[in-house]
C-alpha cells in the first residue's frame, strides 16, 4: 500500500512490515505470536489512516497506525475468521474496510464481525440462516454481497438497514474442482463479483463457469 508518501509491503509469512520511506528502507517488527511456521497472514487492508493485517494461522488481528506506526493487537478473531479443514486446507473469511468499519466473515458460519476502526469496538452479527460462511465480501453501493465458501447461497446484506436477501447461484452444470486434491469438491465456486444496475456477475474460482443473477427476480444463468 502507498500511503503518506511511503510504501508499506505487508507480509504473508514474514514477521515484519517493510517500509520504503523516501529512500530509506526499514522494518516494523510485529509481535511474534509464538508462531515459528509460515502462513501467518491472509491479507492486508488499508485506508488513509490504518493498516490491518488479517490473520491466517497467526493468533492476532493487528492494526497499525500509518502515521505513528503504533501496533494494536486484537485477540479472539483468528479462530472465528480462519479455520483448517479435515483435508488440511486453511480457509479464511471475507474482509472489507469501508466507511470506517472493518467487516470480517466466518468462512463456515453465518457470523460477521464488525469493528469500528478507530475505537476497535465490535459486534458479532448472524446474517442469514443455513447459508454457511463466506470467503468474499463484495460491495455494491450500500449493499454487501457475501459470497459462499461452500455451496451456492449468496447473501445481499445492507448493514445500514439490516435488509437481507439470499440468492441461489446454482445453475445446471455448475461444479467445483479442488486443484490441490485434483478432485471434485463443493467449495470455493466463486472468486469475486461485479455489478450492473440489474445483474450480479459472479466470477469463478474453483467453479467451472461465470454465473449471472438478476437482482430483482433472483433468476441465475
Amino acid at each position: 500500500y502507498e500511503r503518506l508518501g511511503k510504501v508499506f509491503a505487508c507480509p504473508a509469512n514474514a514477521q515484519e512490515v517493510i517500509v520504503f520511506d523516501h529512500g530509506e528502507v526499514r522494518q516494523i517488527q510485529l509481535p511474534d505470536g509464538a508462531m515459528p511456521y509460515g502462513g501467518r497472514f491472509a491479507m492486508a487492508l488499508a485506508d488513509d489512516r490504518y493498516l490491518f493485517l488479517l490473520p491466517n494461522r497467526y493468533p492476532h488481528l493487528l492494526r497499525i497506525d500509518l502515521q505513528t506506526e503504533q501496533i494494536v493487537q486484537i485477540d479472539g478473531v483468528q479462530q472465528r475468521y480462519s479455520a483448517k479443514t479435515r483435508e488440511g486446507d486453511w480457509f479464511v473469511g471475507g474482509s472489507l474496510l469501508k466507511d470506517g468499519l472493518l467487516y470480517l466473515t466466518s468462512p463456515f458460519t453465518e457470523e460477521v464481525l464488525v469493528f469500528a476502526e478507530d475505537t476497535l469496538e465490535h459486534q458479532s452479527l448472524t446474517i442469514g440462516q443455513n447459508t454457511g460462511g463466506a470467503n468474499i465480501i463484495a460491495p455494491d453501493g450500500d449493499d454487501l454481497y457475501l459470497l459462499p465458501l461452500a455451496g451456492t447461497k449468496v447473501r445481499r446484506w445492507n448493514p445500514m438497514t439490516g435488509a437481507l436477501r439470499v440468492y441461489d447461484a446454482a445453475v445446471e452444470g455448475l461444479s467445483c474442482f479442488h486443484p490441490g486434491l485434483n478432485a471434485p469438491c463443493g467449495g470455493q465456486a466463486f472468486s469475486s463479483a461485479a455489478f450492473t444496475d440489474d445483474k450480479i456477475i459472479l466470477a469463478p474460482n474453483w467453479g467451472n463457469m461465470f454465473v449471472a443473477i438478476d437482482k430483482e427476480t433472483g433468476v441465475a444463468e
